[in-house]
């Protein structure tokens, strides 16, 4: 019983998590002390908090993902900020300014913006579902996108597997949500919410590996949700734009026949005054 319980803990202390920080503050950059700090994902309120008389905030542990955050203070306009994103092992910085009620009382909406310089716990590279959509790999092949990441790692190209700084490529360790993986890596790509990869600067709680580390975070159902209406969004966004194109391209059409037509009017009305 008390083994059980051991490697249960020993598994959740596995799992990777992040954190986000940040100040709010008001238009004059006074701190706005006890504003409240949602953590959404979906329709769902994951996590939350309250800034303290500094007006700073801290949220931990969040899985990684991407979440929207929900910022509400008294007197003042209700601000989200969309797609915040959560990496392994990371701070995520996301400062707030908020505005009094104007004219109007609707909630302001703002799109996350990341930071020039990230700060982060360990040495680690992360690629999200948007970055792996958009890199020239086969798809579900993770150690080929990790490679385009980090210059620590070399694939071998017979079989696939990483070499990590040197180590030879059985001492690469891969945790999927949490777990250990013994053997050969596989996960489908369109249930990948982050992938990392460690080459130094090793967490304490994964022990003491003389490889790498991937870290790979499977979507739960509101980011499987999310990205399947972003998909249907994207979609729906170039059926529109291809429909617009061709509008635009067939009043072309038809404005290059009429010039046409009206210049040969023209050269025959010509014609006949001369006659």
């Amino acid at each position: 019983m008390i083994l059980v319980i051991l490697l249960i803990t020993f598994s959740l202390n596995l799992k990777a998590s992040g954190e986000i920080r940040g100040k709010i503050t008001d238009e004059q950059g006074n701190a706005a002390m006890g504003a409240i700090i949602r953590i959404i994902a979906g329709n769902h309120e994951v996590s939350g908090t309250a800034s303290d008389m500094d007006g700073k905030y801290s949220i931990k542990p969040i899985e990684p993902g991407t979440y929207d955050l929900m910022i509400i203070f008294p007197q003042y306009k209700p601000l989200k900020i969309e797609n915040v994103l959560v990496k392994n092992e990371a701070i995520t910085y996301v400062d707030a300014e908020i505005k009094p009620y104007g004219l109007d009382s609707m909630i302001e909406v703002k799109g996350y913006v990341k930071p020039a310089v990230e700060i982060g716990v360990v040495d680690m590279k992360t690629i999200g579902t948007d970055e792996m959509a958009r890199m020239a790999v086969g798809r579900g092949d993770i150690n080929s996108a990790l490679v385009n990441v980090s210059s620590d790692v070399y694939q071998d190209p017979d079989d696939g597997l990483l070499y990590v700084r040197g180590a030879r490529k059985d001492a690469t360790q891969y945790i999927i949500d949490g777990e250990k993986m013994i053997g050969s890596m596989s996960v489908p790509a369109t249930s990948i919410q982050s992938a990392s990869i460690v080459t130094c600067g090793l967490p304490a709680q994964y022990g003491d590996l003389t490889g790498g580390l991937v870290i790979i975070n499977t979507k739960d159902y509101f980011s499987g949700m999310r990205d399947k209406n972003k998909w249907i969004r994207d979609r729906e966004e170039r059926k529109e734009q291809k429909i617009a194109e061709d509008n635009k391209r067939k009043k072309a059409e038809m404005r290059t026949k009429e010039i046409e037509e009206e210049k040969l009017q023209l050269k025959n009305n010509e014609k006949r005054e001369l006659e």
